[in-house]
């Protein structure tokens, strides 16, 4: 609320540690002339009073023990903020002093004030409106002993008016309040209607996460050991398909649940030192199969001034890139797909750069390009049946350069190609990271190694008894932790690693880890066995969860054979 020379004179404090008050004179029907009134008999200027707090205006007089308006005040405050309802005041005797004199002077005024509370959304009380007439006159008059007069008779309808108005306002501001206390429980009761559908949908999607992609493991598993034996053709080719589409449909899985962690403002950002030259090379080197299938040029055109490191979530906007590639590739039948990478801005410490993937595809108008990155959405259904997809990568896409500052686009033509290109801005990065190899993975490992695995599907037991045999690796498999602590006891804590399912029925793998750890403490003559969490589980917190129970990595299902060895390599 705000005050000017031609409204009501307003003050604003605050009492005690509560709301603030705010403060209106209203003589309903002429405010200017009561505001310059009380102005002129308290020969108070108007910048004086505005901002002030309301007990240094109208202070106690401690020489008249009937100007009891701002005990009265105080009293009526306290009793809205503990009723949280509206309080009206009889009329009070204010002793107002006048400002710079020497003498303490006070000015008697008389006021009939009604305090009300407004709430906000979540029904805390923001602040209350104290509401005042002046009726100094009318009180004057009445305690004066002369007859009525035709202005004193004039200044009784004027008071008369007065009185109904503020009984009239009165009910119309409790009314007004009643309602809002009202509207305030219905949103108290959607909101939390809200947040038991967010956090109903999340347990969905978790348990849903779980139980699709443990099959979706196995499926890609055992295509993948299948793949490793010495098939015709025509069964290569078989258990390519299967491979594909099991991926597929895990991409689809992993879309679903990114845009459902988005929305919930679950999705985690981690910062790590990573080159953005050679971060795209990569998923150029992955894709460049099959861009060569369909006789595409695959191109890379990187800014040689580009900054050789820099700190970010390279895996998100690796995430992001790598669906604009797959797009490209997917909608272009003929010509080239070329990815650039430039920067645009260059500062002391942040730099901002400018990803882009122009491809020679089928192209969009100007209309169908401002709907692409809608959730769900294509351009029409003859595409939907002809390349596939659901329309939730770019969605997502944006939604993930958004919430890491930045911000993507699209030019296209029809029937000539489009351009995809997103901007992000990084925090520049002194350390210098080594290039990885991109030598096919070995599975030669130490054979003399023994491991315990902890796993109650029994697909999944299967699945992992085949890969350790492919690996030539000794394994103790178990169906529940309980087994598991028992398995270690008996064998004297002789494993090289324990690889731990996390939800196992009756004991869960966490437990479990830590009841490892516990026994380790006991005995500070075993050695520490590493355990590695193996979960289906791709919510927020999992990994975390892991690492806090004692476990020292984590393996998401579904993993390659590659990715399994990786792990091995890093821990036996």
């Amino acid at each position: 609320m705000k005050s000017s020379e031609e409204s009501a004179i307003l003050f604003q404090a605050i009492f005690e540690d509560g709301p603030s008050l705010y403060m209106v004179l209203d003589p309903g029907l002429d405010i200017v002339a009561l505001s310059n009134k009380y102005l002129e008999a308290t020969k108070t200027k108007r910048q004086e009073i505005v901002g002030r707090n309301i007990f240094d205006v109208f202070p106690d007089n401690p020489d008249d023990p009937n100007a009891t308006g701002v005990c009265n005040l105080r009293l009526s405050l306290q009793t809205v903020i503990e009723t949280r309802e509206a309080h009206t005041m009889a009329i009070q005797k204010y002793d107002i002093r006048v400002p710079g004199d020497e003498g303490a002077k006070f000015v008697e005024r008389y006021w009939s004030p009604v305090n009300c509370p407004v709430f906000g959304p979540n029904k805390e009380l923001l602040y209350i409106v104290h509401r005042v007439e002046d009726v100094t006159d009318f009180v004057l008059i009445k305690q004066s002993e002369s007859g009525p007069t035709k202005d004193t008779e004039e200044l009784y309808q004027q008071i008369d008016r007065m009185e109904r108005e503020i009984f009239v306002r009165g009910q119309e501001m409790q009314k007004q309040n009643r309602e809002m206390i009202t509207l305030n429980k219905e949103l108290l009761v959607t909101r939390d209607q809200a947040i038991e559908s967010s956090q109903l949908k999340s347990a969905f999607l978790a348990n849903m996460s779980h139980e699709l992609r443990t099959p979706l493991g196995v499926i890609l598993g055992m295509s993948e050991l299948l793949a490793c034996d010495d098939l015709s053709e025509d069964q290569k080719e078989v258990t390519s398909l299967i491979e594909q589409s099991a991926r597929a449909l895990l991409a689809l899985v992993n879309d679903i649940l990114d845009l459902s962690k988005i929305e919930a403002g679950k999705m985690i950002f981690d910062e790590r030192n990573f080159s953005p030259a050679q971060m795209v090379h990569s998923y150029a080197a992955l894709l460049q199969s099959a861009a060569a299938k369909k006789d595409l040029n695959l191109i890379v055109e990187i800014d040689p001034s580009l900054s050789s490191n820099v700190l970010g979530d390279d895996q998100r906007v690796g995430q992001v890139l790598l669906n604009l590639l797959n797009n490209a590739i997917k909608f272009t039948e003929k010509g080239s797909v070329k990815i650039e990478v430039s920067e645009i801005e260059n500062s002391e410490n942040n730099v901002h750069i400018r990803f882009a993937v122009t491809d020679t595809g089928i192209g969009v108008s100007n209309e169908e390009a401002s709907r692409l990155f809608s959730p769900f959405t294509q351009v029409d259904g003859s595409i939907s049946r002809r390349f596939g997809g659901t329309g939730l990568g770019l969605a997502i896409s944006k939604k993930l350069i958004e919430l890491l500052g930045g911000t993507i686009g699209c030019q296209s033509e029809k029937g000539v190609g489009s351009t995809f290109w997103f901007v992000l801005p990084f925090k520049k990065s002194g350390e210098e990271k080594s290039v990885d190899s991109k030598d096919t993975v070995s599975y030669s490992l130490n054979k003399g190694c023994k491991i315990l695995v902890v796993e109650d599907q029994p697909i999944m037991q299967d699945l992992l008894r085949r890969q350790f045999d492919t690996l030539q690796i000794v394994t103790d498999i178990v169906s529940n932790a309980e087994d598991g602590l028992e398995q270690l006891s008996a064998n004297n804590y002789n494993y090289s690693l324990v690889l731990m399912d996390c939800h196992l029925p009756k004991m869960t793998g966490f437990e479990a880890a830590r009841q490892i750890r516990k026994r380790e403490k006991i005995d500070p003559s075993r050695r520490r066995i590493p355990i590695i969490a193996m979960t289906a589980g791709a919510m927020k917190g999992d990994r975390e969860k892991c690492l806090e129970s004692g476990m020292d990595d984590y393996l998401s299902k579904p993993y390659t054979l590659d990715e399994l060895c990786e792990k091995l390599r890093k821990w036996v």
